[in-house]
């Protein structure tokens, strides 16, 4: 199968500006998920979609694609990652005639994932093609329970009805 890695990088947040380039262990936030999906291997591209120059300029140093910035539409708070992932998409069918089998949408707000992770999922998702795929883990009892969802019957059911 061929996958696209999509990273959605916006410059503003409310909770925490600038965080996709703030440092984590001395590095910018979306290094991380940027050297995950290069070592996981699964990837004929991964592109980075941000409204941010210095995001996109971090991005193409470590040779990924930031071709694009994202119009300003598209960079606001309550905007649905399903829009950015149709508009980048839409870019590059139209620039290179790219139409990959599958997208992995990797937030850079997740830096600790191993690119054995990615490589598990991208298995995963060659070998039951399914509609879509999410990694989940167990939470402490303690986290927001608006957030928290269930597993019944294969499927994520949302804790808030």
């Amino acid at each position: 199968m061929r996958f696209v890695a999509i990273i959605p990088a916006r410059k503003n947040s409310k909770g925490l500006p600038n965080k996709n380039y703030k440092l984590f262990n001395k590095r910018p936030l979306i290094y991380w998920t940027i050297k995950s999906a290069i070592q996981s291997k699964c990837f004929e591209k991964i592109i980075v979609s941000t409204d941010s120059t210095k995001i996109q300029k971090i991005s193409q140093n470590m040779g990924v694609e930031c071709s694009v910035l994202r119009p300003k539409e598209l960079s606001g708070d309550k905007i649905n990652v399903h829009k950015v992932v149709i508009h980048i998409m839409n870019f590059y069918k139209k620039k290179i005639n790219f139409q990959p089998d599958a997208i992995v949408l990797l937030q850079p707000t997740s830096p600790l994932r191993e690119h054995s992770d990615i490589r598990n999922c991208c298995k995963i998702f060659s070998k039951f093609k399914p509609d879509s795929l999410v990694s989940v883990l167990k939470v402490p009892h303690n986290f927001n329970p608006k957030n928290l969802y269930l597993l019944k019957n294969n499927y994520l059911i949302s804790k808030n009805k």
